[in-house]
């Protein structure tokens, strides 16, 4: 981790999470799109969360079997009703009583079974809790307040594929090309984790977003999969980006020159080209969260400062953090 945004700040492609090719020719092809993704939410789990998440997976299997069973028993204790209710009120109520009778029977068993099965649901809700002590929620608290000055950012992209560019082919000052998407942080919530604090959440524009609770990190599937990610496995690199930025420039930004839409390998505009314009190099923050068993989500800030701020306090925070963590289903 560099705070400086040093060379050694960011992943490089024997890492799997950026690619700057070699060395090209005029005449060489431009390489392809590298996606920045994290893998499949099924290998992403830590060790240490393996077993909690085993059994929350369980119990939601068994909430699933309650659920359908409660919706049958619910669907059939009102056709009952609906019957006995035509019954009871029809002028030939009189030549129904043994039905009626029958009818009442069932409406008091159906009645009392779904009432057991509304009780069972309510047991087989299961959620994490993770003892997070003291000195965690103190750093915790310095994340969260360095969040919320990053979430302000005036733009916010979730980065998902970089290519190397190829200066003399493409006639460019830029040493990479980008896909982006806008992408919001907020705080939020998850029905797996049972805490007070609300969590860190980025959006996460091709895949599963991450949050960020007190000593657990949490990336859910919409399928209802999910991955619990030990917060001290996850690294947070920042480096500081010179972007050209041939869209609206954010307000909070630092415009630091510019440059041509076609230009010369001395900086100079390509007069080759008509309507050659100029486009302005802001300074951006870009935020890589990784880990070995294969997070990867890349992110860029319009206020590079404040991306800054967040990984030096989630350095912070993931190194107050234990080896492994306490944690118990409830």
């Amino acid at each position: 981790f560099d705070p400086a945004g040093g060379a050694n700040s960011w992943p490089d492609g024997q890492n799997g999470f950026l690619y700057t090719p070699p060395g090209t020719t005029l005449n060489s092809p431009l390489p392809p799109m590298q996606q920045i993704a994290s893998d499949a939410t099924e290998v992403l789990t830590s060790a240490s969360f393996a077993d909690a998440k085993t059994i929350i997976l369980a119990a939601r299997n068994q909430q699933n079997e309650v659920e359908q069973s409660l919706r049958a028993a619910c669907e059939e204790l009102n056709e009952i009703r609906k019957e006995l209710s035509w019954r009871n009120g029809s002028l030939f109520r009189w030549f129904y009583r043994k039905r009626r009778a029958e009818l009442a029977v069932q409406e008091t068993e159906t009645a009392e079974e779904v009432a057991r099965l509304v009780a069972w649901q309510a047991s087989t809700r299961v959620a994490l809790t993770v003892d997070a002590s003291p000195a965690i929620q103190k750093v915790f608290g310095e994340l969260v307040r360095a969040f919320d000055m990053l979430r302000r950012s005036n733009a916010i992209w979730d980065v998902t594929a970089t290519r190397g560019v190829n200066r003399l082919l493409e006639r460019s000052n830029a040493s990479r090309m980008i896909d982006r998407k806008v992408a919001k942080l907020d705080f939020g919530k998850s029905d797996l984790i049972d805490h007070d604090a609300q969590a860190l959440r980025f959006e996460n524009v091709n895949g599963d977003d991450l949050f960020f609770y007190p000593g657990i990190s949490l990336m859910p599937r919409e399928d209802g999969m999910f991955a619990l990610i030990n917060p001290n496995e996850i690294t947070a690199a920042f480096r500081a980006v010179r972007f050209t930025e041939d869209e609206s420039i954010p307000s909070d930004t630092q415009v630091v020159g510019v440059t041509w839409a076609k230009e010369n390998k001395d900086g100079s505009p390509d007069k080759r080209f008509r309507d050659n314009y100029q486009i302005p190099v802001c300074l951006y923050g870009e935020i890589l969260f990784s880990t070995d068993s294969g997070v990867a989500e890349a992110y860029q800030f319009s206020n590079s400062e404040a991306a800054r701020a967040f990984a030096l306090a989630f350095e912070q925070y993931r190194r107050a953090l234990p080896t492994h963590m306490e944690s118990r289903v409830a």
